[in-house]
């Protein structure tokens, strides 16, 4: 079983995929091809990590058998889904100024590609890893590339700027603290529409600590 939320996810970012690609110049079908895997992707492959290559396999087996009308999935299998994945995962690297001194490996292609995607469709985000593993170096990057109009890459220049409200928690984080930052933001998003407001919750994992048990807020905000 899955969610509805994660169903009506999927089905926004299968039509954000979309109209992208086929801004990039890819023909109608194979850009609803690639959607409709980018979307998948991204909803429930990103959240699994040493049962990535069973869920293609299992997935796409299944739409092979069922898939009718337009869209295709006959050849796909796991190295042509991955192929997918590390082009856009290429994409988007290629299109933000990361300078000459830091390296595209996997996890910031990755963390990159995921959040600009979710920041984008106000879609909320976990990121998770060790430290070191490039998930505030990635958030740097978009809010040093997303500038708007202002922004120095001209495809980067068609998405809003990135303005990131961020919030450090600890094990005595406060219900008060969290809903601050939010308001903050929701302030800020009121002024500009050409702007995205995020909030950032630095190492949420140290406020379930708290005895305050401030993570209860986000249920309502």
């Amino acid at each position: 079983t899955v969610s509805l939320r994660d169903v009506n996810r999927c089905i926004k970012l299968l039509n954000w995929f979309h109209e992208i690609l086929q801004k990039r110049g890819m023909t109608y079908k194979e850009a609803l091809r690639r959607s409709m895997v980018l979307s998948l992707m991204t909803c429930y492959h990103s959240r699994l990590s040493n049962k990535r290559a069973g869920f293609i396999n299992e997935t796409f087996r299944y739409f092979k058998a069922t898939a009718r009308g337009e869209i295709s999935f006959a050849g796909l299998d796991s190295s042509i889904v991955e192929k997918y994945i590390h082009e856009e995962e290429m994409f988007w690297i290629e299109n933000v100024n990361c300078g000459p001194t830091i390296a595209a490996n996997k996890p910031l292609r990755e963390n990159l590609f995921l959040m600009i995607v979710c920041i984008l469709n106000r879609i909320p985000i976990f990121v998770v890893g060790k430290p070191g593993s490039s998930k505030s170096l990635a958030i740097e990057l978009i809010t040093t590339n997303f500038q708007g109009e202002g922004s120095t890459n001209a495809f980067i220049r068609n998405f809003p700027a990135i303005n990131v409200f961020s919030h450090q928690c600890s094990p005595l984080s406060t219900a008060q603290g969290i809903e601050k930052i939010f308001e903050f933001a929701i302030k800020a998003q009121s002024i500009s529409s050409n702007m995205c407001a995020v909030v950032l919750l630095d190492e949420v994992g140290l406020a379930e600590q708290s005895p305050h048990l401030p993570l209860k807020v986000l249920h309502k905000l």
